[in-house]
C-alpha cells in the first residue's frame, strides 16, 4: 500500500509544484505586477492557514483516503479548467486568483490526510523510514516539478502545463483507488 501511496504522491507533489510555476509565470504575463504576484501567491497560502486546525481534525475523524480521493478530483478539475479558459482565452486576473484560492483549500485538506494515511500503509517498525521517503518524494519534485513546467511552458504554454498538472492528479487518483 505505501508503494501505490508513495507513487501517487510522487504524482501529487510534481503537479502541484509545476502549477505553482505556471500560476506565477501566467499572472506576470498577464499583469506584469508583483502586487498580482504576491495577491495570487497569498490566496493560494490563506486557506493553508485558515483551514489547517479543521482539516487536521477532519484528517483525524473521518476517513482519510476519501478525503485525499475529494480533494485530488477537485484539484485535479481545476487545474484543467484553468487550462480550458487559457485555451479558449477567456482567462482573467480573477480567474486565477480564484482558482489559487480554491486550490489553497483543497490541499489545506489534502495535506494533513495525505501524511496521516502514511501510517496507515506501513508496519509500526518501517513508519520512520515511509515517512523520510515521503519527504524524498516532496523534496524530489520540488527539483523535478518546477524544471518540467518551465520546459513545457516555455515550448507548448500555460495552457498545456495547466492540463499536464492536472492530469498528473490522477497518478495519485489510482494509486488511492489500489490501496
Amino acid at each position: 500500500d505505501f508503494r501505490y501511496l508513495w507513487l501517487g504522491q510522487f504524482g501529487h507533489s510534481l503537479s502541484m509544484w509545476m502549477e505553482a510555476v505556471a500560476r506565477n509565470w501566467l499572472i506576470w504575463q498577464m499583469t506584469e505586477s508583483g502586487l498580482w504576484l504576491g495577491l495570487v501567491n497569498l490566496a493560494r497560502a490563506v486557506p493553508l492557514i485558515v483551514f489547517g486546525l479543521l482539516s487536521g481534525v477532519a484528517a483525524d475523524r473521518f476517513d482519510r483516503k476519501r478525503i485525499l480521493l475529494h480533494t485530488q478530483w477537485v484539484t485535479m478539475v481545476l487545474k484543467l479548467l484553468m487550462g480550458v479558459l487559457i485555451t479558449t482565452g477567456q482567462v482573467q486576473v480573477w480567474h486565477v486568483v480564484l482558482l489559487a484560492f480554491l486550490t489553497g483549500v483543497s490541499m489545506a485538506f489534502n495535506q494533513p490526510a495525505r501524511t496521516a494515511l502514511v501510517p496507515d500503509t506501513v508496519p509500526r517498525q518501517d513508519l520512520m523510514n515511509a515517512v523520510a521517503r515521503s519527504g524524498t518524494v516532496w523534496q524530489g519534485s520540488r527539483i523535478f516539478g518546477p524544471s518540467l513546467a518551465g520546459f513545457i511552458y516555455g515550448f507548448w504554454g500555460p495552457a498545456v502545463t495547466y492540463s499536464i498538472a492536472g492530469a498528473g492528479f490522477l497518478t495519485m487518483i489510482l494509486a488511492l483507488l489500489f490501496l
